[in-house]
């Protein structure tokens, strides 16, 4: 049994950390102190230390540029190829297509100083394009970087510029709700409306004497203005086929007395491409004069090209 004391004591002695008498004990590790984010240390014995941020670039020239071109997308992106392949930056890029004023780009760079004149000499000019420069004085340059020129460029499409006004014929029939207003009547003239389609207006013309009429006078003559809105939910009037609209009118007309015309209008563009457009409406119609009232529903077609 004594043996066996023996042996379980020197096992408790060899696992026991306490130094043994007379020796020193070991001093703790020192803690670092300081802040790692992802490995990077910012403890002067820390890991790494962060990378120092570039200085601004110093902006010495600002220049100004607008051209037609034939595809300003193409050339838009040449000119980002050429800026960076010449160490440049892109600050910011954008392109839209417009179907009916064509194609637009722009872009704005910043290009090394050195690097300037052969982005320079890609900057055609025949007649359709302007450049401006502003160099701007030492004291009044920022940044402690290298020297850049910053560029504007506008690109767009080269074509025939917009229309004046959209022109075409119109036509259609008038159906009187009883026979106390213009009556029932073939109606033909002709429109012109706005390029933006922000307003037409309209010479109607009945050359057959109505029937259901309030007056035997064999003609008819009506001029009407309005504007019409279009639903940004249904295409906002740029789909190529099938853009729906609503409307509202206000006009003149004469058979054999003076009438004052007030028209609601549901329309559908069949046709949209580019401005040669085709419409089919109809147009809820109260004609007033003292002493009577007439009510009717106008339905017709028009065409109408840019010129």
């Amino acid at each position: 049994m004594s043996v066996l004391f023996v042996a379980l004591a020197g096992i408790a002695a060899a696992q026991d950390p306490s130094p043994a008498a007379g020796e020193t004990p070991p001093e703790p590790a020192p803690e670092v102190q300081g802040r790692v984010v992802e490995g990077v240390s910012d403890h002067p014995g820390g890991i790494a230390s962060e990378p120092p941020r570039p200085p601004d670039p110093r902006i010495v020239q600002e220049s100004w540029a607008r051209f037609e071109v034939d595809d300003p997308r193409a050339e838009a992106d040449a000119l980002t190829r050429a800026v960076r392949e010449a160490g440049g930056l892109v600050r910011s890029a954008s392109a839209s297509m417009d179907r009916t004023y064509g194609d637009s780009a722009s872009l704005v760079v910043e290009v090394p100083v050195e690097a300037w004149p052969a982005i320079e000499s890609m900057l055609s000019f025949d007649g359709s394009g302007s450049l401006e420069h502003d160099r701007i004085p030492r004291s009044q340059q920022q940044g402690d970087g290298l020297p850049q020129v910053s560029l504007s460029v506008d690109y767009t499409a080269r074509g025939r510029g917009a229309p004046n006004v959209l022109v075409g014929p119109v036509g259609g029939l008038a159906l009187p709700a009883d026979d106390t207003g213009l009556g029932l009547a073939q109606v033909m003239g002709a429109r012109v409306m706005d390029p933006d389609r922000e307003g037409s207006f309209e010479v109607l013309y009945a050359p057959s004497r109505a029937l259901l009429a309030d007056t035997g006078e064999p003609w008819m003559l009506q001029l009407t203005g309005g504007a019409s809105v279009y639903s940004d939910y249904l295409g906002g009037g740029e789909l190529p086929l099938l853009n729906p609209f609503l409307g509202a009118r206000i006009g003149y007309a004469y058979r054999g007395e003076s009438w004052f015309l007030l028209q609601g209008e549901m329309g559908l563009e069949l046709l949209h491409l580019g401005h040669v457009i085709w419409d089919v409406h109809a147009r809820p119609t109260g004609a007033f004069r003292k002493g009577a009232v007439g009510l009717s529903l106008e339905g017709g077609t028009g065409l109408v090209v840019p010129f």
